[in-house]
């Protein structure tokens, strides 16, 4: 069975790479841009946002034909031929989303009063009374640097309303989708409270891979951890020297941040770290969604060399109560370097700040791309992994700067609110663009 699943997929990839048309993105800038009036840079770039919503609508239209293919070609084969799998829109809205990045930037030179990008401020805030941020907070001055210009905030962002669809023939889909689970593709054996870890953890996975690390594995337990290493992985001096740096790191942590390991959340005396020799990399159960499907427990990989990002996780299990995706792995990245942890994924040893500094100046795409996503509310969507390892050192940088101007206590309070940017215009006085045009003059 398994075998005519494995290559009914892969026919499937086969035939649908002739469906449908390849992206034809836009440029990000032509030279055209600089000899242009504000009136029709404005008018551009009100005509891109509105192109945005409809590829993003176009987008998720093309998700459920292909689902609703996929699954009916479980029994038919012929509609996998019509499925499109190319990325068309997605690759699309990202250009456009580049290229309204770029016009903006030129509008701010220009001094066409551009407004930053601020989706709370004309919002309610969570108490039912209007946010404090006036006019001025949201508009940049003429010498306002580049980029802290708005780029459109797609509906990935948690916090932001997802655009409303309506879905037809929801009864013919669903079946679709019901026969597909039932042609024979299984998970690794979970009840269902094991398979609840979330959405970006790939649900029973991880309980899979605790699992095959607890058969044959090593169990050492501490007053602060249980650490379980892989059969035959670390030597003992190697599991026994990681189990201590572990228990010093709990340890360190919890003293920098004034915050203990928190039981009463967990449900759980101790932390758990599984350690195992897969390519794969190190993560908490947690994932991306806060206060929801709490566990305790770290991945770690690549711990022979002495690369695991143990204190990089160890501070997402201490620090759990966050909203904004930025402020927690820029925490995580520059605890990591400043309190011992080993020269792990994103810089490697390397000075965060001179790291940042270096791409930032040579305009590395990476960087640039991944700087429009460091200080806004809720979760980015990446669009590779250098964009990724881009946002975690820039955030990483950004993070340690606000921590040596505000001190510990300020920056958790903003950690933890649900909208980091009128949360620093509250506790600061100041708008976020600010500070973050104040920390990009420093490391440039």
């Amino acid at each position: 069975m398994k075998k005519r699943i494995c290559a009914s997929v892969a026919f499937m990839f086969f035939v649908s790479g002739c469906a449908g048309s390849g992206p034809n993105p836009v440029a990000r800038y032509t030279p055209a841009d600089e000899k242009r009036n504000c009136a029709s840079l404005k008018s551009e770039i009100k005509a891109i946002k509105k192109d945005i919503a409809k590829k993003t609508t176009e987008r998720e239209n093309k998700t459920f034909q292909n689902l609703t293919l996929g699954a009916a070609g479980v029994f038919l084969v012929v509609p996998w031929f019509f499925m499109d799998l190319k990325g068309k829109e997605a690759a699309e809205t990202e250009a456009l989303e580049r290229r309204n990045a770029a016009l903006r930037r030129v509008a701010f030179v220009k001094g066409c009063n551009e407004p930053l990008s601020h989706p709370h401020a004309s919002e309610k805030a969570q108490n039912g009374r209007k946010s404090e941020i006036d006019a001025s907070a949201v508009r940049a001055p003429f010498s306002a640097l580049p980029y802290t210009l708005e780029t459109y905030s797609p509906p990935y962002y948690r916090g932001h309303a997802m655009p409303k669809r309506r879905i037809r023939n929801l009864p013919i889909q669903l079946f679709f989708i019901a026969a597909l689970l039932l042609s024979g593709i299984n998970l690794p054996h979970a009840d269902a409270r094991e398979c609840t870890y979330g959405r970006y953890t790939g649900r029973c996975r991880d309980i899979g891979l605790m699992r095959s690390v607890k058969r044959d594995a090593e169990k050492r337990v501490s007053a602060r951890s249980i650490l379980w290493v892989e059969a035959g992985y670390l030597s003992a001096d190697e599991a026994s020297d990681l189990h201590q740096r572990i228990d010093a790191g709990v340890e360190a942590v919890e003293k920098f941040l004034g915050l203990p390991f928190s039981r009463e959340a967990y449900g759980q005396e101790k932390i758990e770290f599984f350690v195992h020799s897969r390519r794969a990399p190190s993560h908490t159960i947690t994932a991306y969604s806060p206060r929801k499907y709490m566990h305790p427990v770290v991945f770690l990989s690549y711990a022979k060399g002495k690369r695991t990002p143990y204190l990089h996780e160890t501070v997402h299990i201490i620090a759990w109560d966050w909203n904004t995706l930025w402020l927690k792995e820029g925490l995580a990245v520059h605890l990591n370097d400043r309190l011992g942890g080993y020269a792990a994924f994103p810089n490697f040893g390397e000075s965060v700040d001179e790291f940042a500094g270096r791409v930032l100046t040579r305009e590395f795409p990476p960087a640039t791309n991944a700087l429009d996503l460091v200080g806004e509310n809720g979760i980015p969507k990446f669009g590779n992994r250098r964009v990724r390892r881009m946002f975690y050192i820039l955030a990483g940088s950004y993070a340690g700067y606000l921590l040596r101007k505000w001190g510990v206590s300020k920056f958790m309070r903003v950690y933890a609110a649900k909208d980091a940017e009128a949360a620093i215009l509250k506790e600061t006085g100041k708008p976020a663009w600010q500070w973050k045009e104040a920390w990009l003059g420093g490391v440039k």
